[in-house]
């Protein structure tokens, strides 16, 4: 099987379009994607401003310091700010997408304050959002340090104005992934996703009623099992390399942190099970269409993964979030879409348990393509005879 696996891994890496296809392609994606928006001015790169809404506190320096701050000539240009009663209020308008989010303060047992954010589904919104927090605690507490703690233990009003021990704000929901990092994830995926089209390759090559290697393997003395996992084996190897490449390109040359260095282990686990699960599709397609041409199970194949890779978000921003809000169930039986999550949440949740629940609903997709692979490849095998 070992010699199996070298001849087949020179056949598979040695054919230009595949390698393009799932590792130049994806570089070149995320290198138009970091040379066109990295450096975009976030004041005049987008034209509608962010909707905000401060809870007020009716505590005169508290709401006086939030009021000022978002005054400001320079938020006023991207950000329109209004003042709310209510919590609640507030709240409901996030949820009917009337607004992009709301801040709200509490006051903490030792006398000092935690500032809250809560955000809707604008991932742009949701970084400026996060961006003014931590500018505006660090601030306050700055400005408590030098110029209100002398007087501090004489004048306990005062001593109030200092927002939270760490000087980083609270969230009320997890923190976003940056700008870049929504539009390099798809990247990752769709590197993923068409291995699957290299597997096809093979997996016909395999099969004696859709190719002469495949009738020759058919008559050879040695087991077609080690043959056919040698092909998949080295596939699958190829796969993870430009993987591999891709994720240091975008980590080390780009500067974009998708979690090589913090979390490898788990990034590896997703780039496993994704490959798997993309080579089990594209076996289940090749035997639900055996008579069918080469060419026409590429472009079902290719049809079923670009439909996968839009829906997972990657050509329209937040359609994954949508999808998962309105129709869950389309979002659940995408495995592009829950492996582009997990590897978000690698980045900014530091609770992994949604991580392992979307692998296992990509896991349990895997286990649904082999299952149909294997009934079709049953009910289709005395054909020849």
């Amino acid at each position: 099987m070992f010699k199996t696996y070298k001849d087949w891994l020179k056949i598979v890496s040695r054919k230009p379009m595949n390698i393009f296809w799932i590792l130049f392609f994806p570089i070149i994606l995320v290198t138009l994607f970091k040379m066109t928006m990295g450096s975009v001015d976030l004041v005049s790169g987008f034209s509608d401003k962010i909707k905000i809404e401060f809870v007020k506190t009716n505590i005169a320096m508290i709401d006086s310091q939030i009021e000022n701050a978002f005054n400001s000539d320079e938020l006023k240009n991207y950000c329109e700010f209004n003042i709310s009663d209510e919590k609640q209020a507030s709240q409901e308008k996030v949820e009917k997408e009337e607004i992009d989010g709301y801040f709200y303060i509490e006051r903490n047992e030792d006398g000092t304050f935690t500032l809250f954010a809560k955000t809707g589904y604008s991932s742009f919104a949701n970084s400026m959002i996060e961006s003014f927090s931590e500018e505006f605690v660090n601030t306050a507490n700055k400005v408590y340090d030098t110029v209100m703690k002398p007087i501090a233990e004489k004048t306990e009003d005062i001593r109030q104005a200092k927002f939270t021990k760490s000087g980083e704000p609270t969230y009320e929901q997890e923190k976003v992934p940056s700008m870049a990092s929504i539009f390099t994830y798809p990247a990752i995926i769709y590197s993923i996703l068409f291995t699957g089209l290299i597997a096809q390759y093979s997996i016909r090559a395999m099969s004696s009623n859709m190719s002469y290697t495949g009738m020759r393997v058919e008559l050879s003395t040695e087991k077609k099992s080690k043959t056919f996992i040698g092909a998949i084996l080295a596939t699958f190897t190829v796969g993870f390399i430009a993987l591999m490449l891709l994720t240091m390109y975008i980590q080390f040359i780009l500067k974009i942190d998708v979690g090589l260095t913090s979390r490898f282990g788990y990034l590896m686990i997703i780039y496993i099970v994704g490959l798997i699960v993309s080579i089990l599709l594209s076996s289940m397609i090749v035997m639900l269409f055996p008579n069918k041409s080469e060419e026409t199970q590429t472009s079902i194949l290719t049809s079923i993964l670009m439909l996968m890779y839009f829906l997972s978000g990657g050509m329209v921003d937040n359609l994954s979030l949508m999808i998962k809000k309105y129709v869950p169930f389309l979002y659940y039986i995408n495995p592009a879409a829950l492996l582009s999550d997990s590897i978000n949440y690698l980045s900014y949740k530091d609770n992994l348990s949604v991580v392992w629940f979307n692998l296992g609903m990509v896991a349990l997709s895997g286990v649904v393509y082999l299952i149909v692979a294997v009934l079709a490849l049953r009910r289709k095998k005395n054909e020849l005879y």
